[in-house]
């Protein structure tokens, strides 16, 4: 303790308190306990900061050569000529010489010391399923004692989805296994993400060398059925003389025939005309075929305006065969029609579709060819001949189809009975709404056109409608009905309903924004067929044409009530009439005085 004169006593021992202390050392003072502070203290030394791990090795990708083989022949096929696809892993490495050679790799049971990524490598590499490839013990018989174990462990592997090669951070046959324990011995940190401990690599050594080619690894392929890789796309160029011959119904409906001469004929020989069969689905191509052919009829007839197809099957009108016995005896010029891979490639070609087989993983575009003579055509032998003779079956045909070109691509169509659009009573950049409806194509009263009511038509219908239509859609608007002609009667289309985003635009595929379309999304939702409006609620737009506004097509003046015409709601109630009797919304006297029926 200090006194006043920064004196230091040291006391011989711990007392209760500064009073104590003051008559032990023997000095007439009195003294006070106080706050003890220090100055200039050497500071201790910070714990060393353990040094940070180092980053795992880069994977060390190689292109090995693999294969998979019996266990009882040795050979990669079975004897039916197909590939095994269960059998022990080898795998071509240099020996001790530094010869490439045959060998096998060990499997060792303790961390699983050959991952599922090698069997899936060589599952690939052989062109078998890979994708629940899985790698475990083999079985006999086994390998000669002659063959090599080249590797006992490989940890941490990867496929390089670019090049498909097998890239792992650790690999040890069994000499380098042996080197690794002892470097590692006293710290065994750098090697623990591969194996938990020494000890568990130890086991694996030992394992393998006690059960040699018993412990080799056996590898099993399944999965999906490998796709065989698409074959280049042929040369643009003329493949036939084949001549179309079209029929155009409701503006926008085709039906056709096809002339051609008989094999190795002169151009002087006349033409056959007739169908043409459609081949089957090639299962090597995620393409449909009748899409691409309806494309290229379309672009050969609309001369690139409209170059996407649909085909529709339309039963019920004069220019569509119904009878079954007849459409199989239709004469028939051309056998084979393929149009799915000469349109050249999607970068050069003018018109470019989406097939019908499609997933986020596969959406594949392709040329359209500009018109049939590009397509490989197959000529009816003999010619003519007939459908029930020639095609696979009647139904194979196009005796029965009727042909629908549109501006938009597409994945699906919502529905088959909304088939064009169009403009009346303007300038063809606005007017009035109509829509060709299947379900109306013999209804004299309307001849298939039908009109939209105004309240259901959205400013996302009307830009819709204006691109089917090739016009400018960003400046569509919604116009009055009484700036349009009055239509013709017929039952107005009172409620609409359209496919969600990205609806079926194929412009997602390409990362692009998808567009509604109003023919390919939409279609006619009423429940009922009794009109929801009058002629003088149908919709008008204009596409960015209207520059100057007309004057209304029915009097100088619009209706005095309302913005689509019509007398103002009757003094009572939406529906006019009387007001509701005194008592009760449908009339009638109060209920009896007690209980619902009057009773007691």
């Amino acid at each position: 303790m200090f006194d006043c004169v920064s004196q230091l006593a040291v006391l011989d021992r711990a007392v209760e308190d500064c009073a104590v202390a003051a008559q032990l050392v023997g000095i007439g003072r009195s003294y006070m306990p106080i706050a003890i502070t220090c100055r200039n203290v050497r500071k201790g030394r910070n714990p060393s900061v353990p040094p940070a791990p180092p980053p795992p090795p880069p994977l060390r990708f190689s292109d090995y050569t693999m294969r998979i083989v019996d266990p009882a022949t040795g050979m990669t096929e079975n004897e039916d000529g197909t590939k095994v696809s269960d059998g022990r892993l080898e795998v071509l490495l240099p020996d001790a010489t530094g010869v490439p050679v045959w060998g096998t790799v060990c499997y060792g049971t303790v961390g699983d010391s050959i991952p599922d990524e090698w069997a899936e490598y060589a599952c690939r590499q052989s062109g078998l399923p890979y994708g629940w490839a899985s790698a475990s013990y083999s079985y006999a018989p086994w390998a000669s004692e002659s063959t090599p174990v080249h590797l006992i462990a490989a940890k941490a592997c990867a496929i390089n989805p670019v090049t498909a090669s097998l890239g792992c951070q650790l690999t040890l046959n069994a000499t380098q296994a042996a080197e690794v324990l002892e470097k590692y011995k006293d710290d065994w940190s750098p090697l623990q993400g591969y194996f938990d401990s020494a000890e568990d690599l130890e086991a694996v050594i030992t394992e393998c060398a006690n059960n040699g080619h018993r412990s080799d690894v056996r590898v099993s392929c399944f999965g999906e059925p490998v796709a065989s890789p698409p074959p280049p796309a042929p040369k643009v160029e003329v493949r036939n003389d084949v001549v179309l011959e079209y029929e155009t119904h409701f503006d926008s409906m085709y039906t056709f025939r096809f002339g051609a001469r008989a094999h190795g004929a002169p151009a002087t020989d006349p033409l056959f005309w007739g169908t043409a069969c459609l081949p089957p689905q090639k299962q090597e191509i995620t393409l449909s075929n009748i899409r691409l052919v309806g494309h290229t009829l379309c672009n050969q007839i609309t001369d690139g305006e409209r170059p996407y197809g649909v085909f529709q099957f339309i039963y019920g009108l004069p220019f569509v065969e119904m009878d079954d016995d007849v459409i199989k005896e239709s004469p028939v010029s051309i056998s084979s029609l393929e149009c799915d891979v000469y349109g050249g490639s999607p970068e050069e070609a003018d018109v470019t579709a989406i097939g019908a087989a499609i997933s986020y993983d596969a959406a594949k575009f392709v040329g359209v060819p500009k018109n049939i003579s590009f397509c490989k055509a197959t000529i009816a032998d003999p010619i003519p001949n007939s459908v029930n003779n020639t095609c696979r079956t009647w139904r194979d045909s196009m005796a029965q189809s009727v042909l629908v070109c549109r501006r938009q691509d597409y994945t699906y169509t919502t529905s088959n009975d909304i088939i064009n659009v169009r403009l009346t009573g303007g300038d063809g950049t606005w007017g009035r709404v109509e829509v060709l409806d299947r379900r109306y194509l013999m209804d004299a009263g309307v001849g298939g056109w039908r009109g939209v009511c105004a309240p259901v038509l959205t400013l996302d219908l009307a830009q819709a409608i204006c691109r089917d239509l090739g016009l400018d859609w960003r400046n569509a608007a919604l116009l009055p009905p009484a700036l349009v002609s009055l239509p013709e009667k017929g039952r107005r289309i009172d409620s609409i309903y359209c496919a969600s985003y990205p609806f079926h635009d194929p412009r997602e595929f390409l990362g692009e924004a998808a567009h509604l379309s109003f023919l390919r999304d939409c279609y006619d939702d009423a429940r009922t067929r009794v009109s929801q409006c009058d002629a003088r609620q149908s919709a008008a737009i204009t596409c960015g044409g209207l520059n100057a506004m007309p004057s209304p097509a029915y009097g100088s003046n619009p209706p005095m009530y309302g913005p689509y015409g019509g007398s103002p709601p009757p003094a009572y109630g939406p529906y006019g009439g009387s007001p509701p009797p005194a008592y009760g919304p449908y009339g009638g006297s109060p209920p009896p005085v007690y209980g619902p029926y009057g009773t007691y």
